[in-house]
């Protein structure tokens, strides 16, 4: 195959249990994902993998045709070759073979295309900070007319090519080196074969967005959950993401946790008005009609008033009318939610760091 056009490397995040990187790129104008192992990237031109959306762009010719890669492809791909082949196609081809995945404009919402967007600061996931260069989660400016209300943005890609989520074939080999290597990989992997529908990718991106959406016109007067500004498209593939609130100044119980540990302050644990302020936001995100279904100290974050937020609504659900919010028959989903938080609310740095290592 051809190996002509240009590519730039929009983000980068370390499989590291499968030898490779997940690598999203615009080739001509086109967002396309491509794996390659380590191996293989050690021979690509210097700085590949630090452009960020604001390096020059790559001729694609620029990259050695011979190398091999794991092949990221979706199950309608042209042929369907069989998964055993996967690490005999040069880098041209998974650059230009698949088609992505994306969604429609749930309810009319505002638009903000991914280009007219200016990245000032990626935020790294809880857990990935040395493993992820990604645009999933990113301070964003708008590069003409900002949305009502200003202030700073944060983009949430509601796909990067996690491994739990995105249909790779996985040659057997590297599935045993993966669970040997990292525990928490087996089940993820193991999830991988029930995953393979294109139409389950656009549930999760449809739930993500839709949960965010409705989550922040319930609550986000009350400035417990981020607002809400509109959808973030990309060419050829419609709405990838959305717009909403960055909450500056704020830290996650993440974020305070590892502080306490750098500074070996070991006994260090939320405070008592830092666990009201928690749950509080948590009862009323219950009372709004909403379980969260993710409690940990990642998605709380404390604001530098005191005041708490909630994030990351891509698993919540709506409960059912009637649900039983407290008193003795309350809603298991309700009743998880307050379980976990109390359990990490009462951990102090050492359990944290315990947890962690578990």
């Amino acid at each position: 195959m051809a190996t002509g056009g240009n590519m730039k490397v929009l983000a980068i995040q370390e499989a590291g249990a499968l030898d490779g990187y997940i690598v999203r790129a615009r080739v001509d104008g086109l967002i396309r994902y491509f794996s390659v192992t380590f191996e293989a990237a050690s021979k690509f031109p210097a700085g590949w993998n630090k452009n960020g959306g604001s390096g020059p762009l790559i001729p694609v010719s620029a990259y050695p045709p011979d190398l091999k890669c794991i092949h990221l492809r979706r199950p309608d791909h042209r042929d369907n070759i069989n998964p055993e082949d996967e690490t005999d196609y040069p880098i041209a081809e998974p650059l230009m073979g698949h088609k992505l995945t994306g969604i429609g404009n749930p309810k009319g919402l505002p638009e903000f295309d991914y280009d007219s967007l200016i990245q000032l600061q990626k935020v790294p996931s809880p857990g990935f900070e040395n493993r992820l260069t990604t645009d999933r989660l990113c301070r964003v400016q708008p590069k003409t007319s900002a949305p009502s209300g200003g202030g700073p943005l944060l983009m949430k890609l509601a796909e990067f090519p996690a491994i739990d989520t995105w249909p790779i074939p996985i040659p057997d080999d590297l599935v045993a080196r993966a669970k040997a290597r990292w525990k928490k990989m087996k089940a993820q992997l193991l999830s991988i074969e029930s995953d393979r529908d294109p139409a389950h990718i656009e549930r999760i991106i449809g739930h993500e967005i839709k949960m965010h959406h409705e989550v922040a016109a319930a609550l986000s007067e009350t400035g417990l959950v981020p607002k809400f500004h509109g959808v973030v498209t990309e060419l050829g593939r419609g709405v990838a993401g959305f717009l909403s609130e960055f909450i500056a100044g704020s830290k996650s119980f993440d974020d305070l946790f590892k502080a306490a540990a750098a500074r070996k302050d070991m006994k260090w644990a939320p405070s008592e008005a830092e666990g009201e302020a928690f749950r509080y936001a948590l009862r009323r995100l219950h009372r709004a009609g909403f379980v969260h279904n993710d409690v940990h100290p990642g998605n709380f974050l404390l604001r530098s008033d005191g005041w708490a937020v909630i994030i990351d609504f891509e698993e919540a659900e709506r409960l059912e009318p009637g649900a039983v919010l407290e008193g003795k028959k309350v809603h298991p989903r309700v009743s998880d939610d307050i379980s976990c938080l109390e359990e990490f609310l009462n951990w102090n740095t050492s359990a944290y760091l315990r947890r962690l290592e578990g």
